[in-house]
């Protein structure tokens, strides 16, 4: 249907196909044991609306082609990858089983609560997708901004990423401002590179034993646990600048951070 269809128990396509038809899928069951099996077809809106509710996505891989939304209930996401073409708000619960979930919007004005729940994997891909992080978020592994035409983590949130940050939009598409940036991987990495900098971030808050390297970019403030450290190259776009916090060591080699 092109408007909404309600599902009361599990939602199975095993060996066939279907169309979306612009509408929404609506699963509202009060127990738990359900499941959504789309079998490579794509859903356009999802809805989880049901109190008590426990669904699991079936497939290892799946799509949305439009917006998520898990309003009551639980939901595990599926262990591979869920594709959202739209926005994603959560106000239940949602496991995410280790996968990761890329948003490729071509639009922009997407918006992305994920509640009291953590992403393991999240991606952002697409040169023409605006997003906004509306409340704090975390991923337990990487978080990459691959492509987008504007990206923003909204005042007064803060972005936890315990994996690898990679940002390889440039600072003139994203927006940090009032916002917390929070590196807390326990590993040393770059989160750009000389091409890809030009970002002013909020609060740039530096977690133990991390070991953070940047490019072009600065923050309003900075935070920085005493193991771990900030090499910001070429700080500020200001070419050949170094600006060094925490707990900085190199016993071998050298380093350029020449224009």
């Amino acid at each position: 249907p092109s408007g909404i269809l309600t599902v009361g128990g599990s939602f199975s396509n095993t060996a066939g196909s279907f169309t979306h038809n612009s509408g929404e899928i609506k699963m509202i069951s009060t127990a738990a044991g359900k499941s959504v099996e789309s079998n490579g077809s794509s859903f356009y809106n999802l809805t989880f609306n049901g109190t008590g509710g426990g669904w699991t996505f079936a497939d290892s891989n799946a799509s949305i082609a439009n917006n998520l939304n898990i309003t009551k209930g639980s939901d595990t996401l599926p262990a591979g990858t869920l594709t959202i073409g739209g926005s994603l708000s959560n106000t239940g619960t949602f496991t995410h089983s280790n996968g990761s979930v890329i948003f490729n919007s071509t639009n922009a004005g997407e918006t992305i609560d994920p509640g009291s729940s953590s992403f393991y994997d999240i991606n952002f891909n697409s040169a023409s997708g605006g997003w906004t992080i509306t409340n704090n978020a975390t991923t337990t592994n990487n978080f990459t901004l691959t492509d987008a035409n504007d990206f923003t983590l909204s005042s007064g949130s803060t972005l936890e990423v315990d994996g690898t940050l990679t940002n390889s939009v440039t600072g003139a598409a994203t927006t940090w401002t009032g916002s917390t940036l929070y590196l807390n991987s326990g590993t040393n990495y770059s989160i750009n590179t000389k091409s890809a900098g030009g970002d002013t971030y909020g609060t740039l808050k530096i977690g133990g034993n991390t070991d953070i390297r940047m490019w072009n970019s600065t923050a309003s403030s900075f935070d920085i646990d005493p193991t771990g450290s900030l090499y910001s190259q070429d700080h500020n776009t200001v070419d050949g600048d170094l600006y060094v916090w925490g707990e900085y060591t190199r016993t071998t080699g050298s380093d350029y951070w020449c224009s």
